[in-house]
């Protein structure tokens, strides 16, 4: 490669670690946020950066950008994931008064949260929220969680927290 392409594809790269990092670090559901799939990619970039025609200092400068990256992107993802999930435990409660006030006033519960007004708490940046829903026969579960806890609530009982 040479010039511009080679500067287009060290820059997707680039792009591709950071989002790499982001999806690894979002996932709070386990520990650490490591699953196999990203960890499979970011080894794929780290190979593949090497494997780019160049300079040596630009094939072995690569790597160590695209892993700066791949850390950068996990932080930045880490802490949307336990902000989103501060909102939820901040605001979970908020929320099921918002589903009493709907049942309230149209007389079921909303099929899905986006129905509520106003903006709802969870959300991350690549990964779906992290307040799941679901609307039941008689009402509604709601929860949310990390790799340690659980907290779910219903119609009927406030958000209780599950190890």
């Amino acid at each position: 490669m040479k010039g511009t392409p080679k500067l287009i594809a060290i820059l997707l790269l680039i792009l591709l670690s950071l989002g790499c990092g982001i999806w690894m670090g979002e996932d709070i559901h386990n520990l650490l946020g490591l699953t196999a799939i990203p960890l499979a990619a970011a080894a794929f970039l780290l190979i593949a950066s090497i494997l780019i025609h160049g300079r040596l200092r630009q094939r072995l400068l690569l790597p160590v950008i695209l892993l700066a990256a791949l850390i950068a992107g996990h932080q930045i993802g880490n802490h949307r994931a336990y902000a989103a999930f501060s909102a939820c435990y901040e605001s979970g409660e908020a929320i099921r008064q918002a589903l009493a006030d709907h049942k309230a006033r149209t007389g079921s519960y909303p099929d899905q949260l986006s129905q509520l007004p106003g903006p709802l708490p969870g959300g991350r940046i690549l990964r779906p929220s992290l307040l799941e829903y679901q609307r039941t026969a008689t009402g509604y579960q709601i929860s949310f969680r990390d790799w340690l806890v659980s907290h779910s609530a219903t119609e009927a009982a406030p958000f209780t927290p599950h190890k």
